[in-house]
């Protein structure tokens, strides 16, 4: 399970495991103030719906490794694989972009991260990352032709 961090001197973040890897995510202070609110403190876990949802209003954001060796031993079990999307090409939950490559009929669309994207840029018509993006802003792009409709990457 994610394990909320706020100690002195250290921006507050989520730490989370993620195939291996502890990843921390930066918090905006909204999501400080809601978690805090809701009685969640320094060393608290926090469920894996909980940081989708907060990656997801773009209050939780930046994922990168954390610094701390042996970190790995503070998570239990990691309830997150189920709620954060991840890049339809690497598995990976990190800095994701809705892209669009192609042309005409062959127009597709995916979720990736950053070395998929960057293996992508020349053929890639749209970037968009992941937290700008709202139910209304795919529902505008598939309507504008922009996005194909009814793609996984939208539906995820």
């Amino acid at each position: 399970m994610p394990l909320f961090q706020s100690s002195f001197g250290q921006p507050p973040l989520i730490l989370t495991k993620d195939q291996g890897r502890i990843i921390a995510y930066a918090l905006t202070a909204a999501a400080i103030k809601r978690l805090r609110s809701s009685g969640v403190r320094h060393g608290h876990q926090v469920s894996g719906r909980v940081l989708a949802s907060l990656v997801r209003t773009g209050d939780a954001h930046s994922p990168r490794p954390a610094d701390a060796a042996g970190q790995e031993l503070l998570f239990t079990t990691d309830d997150t694989a189920d709620h954060l999307p991840r890049c339809e090409l690497t598995g990976s939950t990190s800095d994701l972009h809705l892209i669009v490559y192609g042309d005409g009929n062959g127009v597709v669309a995916k979720l990736a991260a950053a070395e998929p994207r960057f293996l992508l840029q020349k053929v890639t018509t749209m970037s968009i990352p992941l937290p700008a993006l709202s139910l209304a802003i795919l529902d505008m792009l598939e309507a504008a032709h922009k996005l194909p409709p009814g793609t996984i990457a939208a539906q995820t």
